[in-house]
């Protein structure tokens, strides 16, 4: 009788589980769209006002203000850094189709990630690539580098190198503690060219110096 109940059990709670994973699943989903699309219309409706108002320091002046009011009607989650991401998130995809298609696929932290490539080519690489693969917005980088093994300590992002009075940026400087050496990572897609060898070897004689 008691090996019943246990099978009995056993298999309400692999029901109920199911039910409740498949539904907290839909309000993520549901979470995420509702904020998606808030911070984006925040950022069109920031960026038209600005666009409106052609003083340099209106921006500087109007963000704070208007955080600390939204801060004292809604509370946290309204910083001077989050309607700037806003606004840069509406600046980045200023197609809101594009956006509603994006959000079904990846949450705010990845959107916050990509918004903030340099490149049209590396936006769309990472789209997809945490779209398809379904990568973490860490896992872009992680696995890579724990597969190089441990001891690794980031640096920089964009590291500037001034090159021949030329400003070159490095996508991604470690510095390997056991190795005592750095780790220059530069991000490329598709087939491997000559000139990539040659754009390398530039940046490491440059951080030799």
């Amino acid at each position: 009788m008691n090996e019943f109940n246990n099978l009995t059990i056993d298999k309400l709670f692999s029901e109920v589980k199911k039910i409740v994973d498949e539904n907290r699943q839909q309000l993520a989903n549901a979470v995420n769209t509702f904020l998606t699309s808030t911070y984006w219309h925040i950022g069109k409706t920031i960026g038209s006002e600005l666009l409106n108002n052609k003083r340099a320091e209106y921006g500087k002046q109007i963000l704070p203000k208007l955080s600390g009011k939204l801060t004292a009607e809604y509370g946290k989650g309204w910083s001077v850094k989050q309607l700037q991401h806003c606004l840069r998130f509406a600046e980045t995809f200023p197609d809101f189709e594009i956006v509603s298609t994006l959000w079904r696929q990846l949450s705010w932290s990845h959107l916050k990630v990509l918004m903030y490539q340099e490149t049209e080519l590396k936006k769309g690489f990472y789209t997809q690539m945490c779209r398809i693969e379904r990568w973490s917005t860490r896992q872009d980088l992680e696995h890579f580098i724990l597969e190089l093994g441990i001891g690794f300590t980031f640096i920089a992002r964009q590291k500037r190198m001034s090159i021949d009075n030329i400003d070159r940026y490095l996508d991604l400087l470690f510095y390997h503690r056991k190795l005592k050496r750095l780790i220059a990572i530069e991000l490329k897609i598709g087939k491997f060219k000559a000139a990539y060898k040659g754009q390398m070897e530039l940046y490491l004689r440059w951080l030799e110096k």
